[in-house]
C-alpha cells in the first residue's frame, strides 16, 4: 500500500490547516480515524506539509473539502512503498561477493544502489568489487545469482 511519507506529521498538518474529514485524512494517510483524534491532542510530533514534500496538490485538497465523499489521492512523485528489509542467510553471504562481480559484469548499466538492494549489501562493498580492490578479488569468480538462489529472475529484471 502505498501512503505518504511521515503519515502522522502529514496528518497532523491536514487537521490543523483544512476541513477535511477525519475519514478522509484516515483513509489517506492509513491512520484510524480515533488515533487522529489522539494525535490532534498530542504535542509531540511536528506537523508535515504534503503540498511542500509534492504529495498532494491544493486543488486536490480544495475538491475533497467540497466533497466529503471524495478521498485524498497521492501524488506519483510523493509515493512511498513500503518493502520488506531482504534477509540473506549466513550459508550464502559469503556468495554475495561471486553475485556482484557476475551482475557488474553483465549488467554494468545498474547503479551501486540498485546493487545494495538487490543484494542487502553496502557500498562499499559494490565499488571495491567494481574497481578491483576488493580484499579478496583475485579469488572471485563470477557466478549467476539466481542460480545462487540470492535473487530471482524477476528481481533482477526490475
Amino acid at each position: 500500500m502505498n501512503k505518504p511519507l511521515m503519515p502522522k506529521a502529514t496528518a497532523l498538518w491536514l487537521l490543523n490547516h483544512t476541513s477535511l474529514t477525519t475519514k478522509q485524512i484516515g483513509d489517506f494517510c492509513g491512520i484510524h480515524p480515533l488515533a487522529l483524534d489522539v494525535l490532534r491532542q498530542s504535542h509531540t510530533i511536528q506537523e508535515v506539509s504534503p503540498l511542500t514534500q509534492q504529495q498532494l496538490s491544493w486543488e486536490d485538497i480544495e475538491q475533497c473539502q467540497k466533497d466529503s465523499s471524495r478521498s485524498l489521492t497521492l501524488l506519483p512523485d510523493g509515493m512511498v512503498t513500503v518493502s520488506k528489509k531482504k534477509y540473506v542467510p549466513l550459508s550464502k553471504r559469503g556468495d554475495i561477493a561471486h553475485a556482484l562481480l557476475w551482475v557488474i559484469k553483465n549488467h554494468p548499466q545498474l547503479t551501486d544502489a540498485c546493487l545494495c538492494r538487490l543484494f542487502a549489501t553496502t557500498k562499499a562493498m559494490v565499488a571495491s568489487i567494481r574497481d578491483g580492490s576488493y580484499k579478496y578479488y583475485s579469488s572471485l569468480e563470477p557466478k549467476n545469482p539466481i542460480l545462487l538462489g540470492l535473487c530471482t529472475a524477476k528481481d533482477l529484471e526490475d
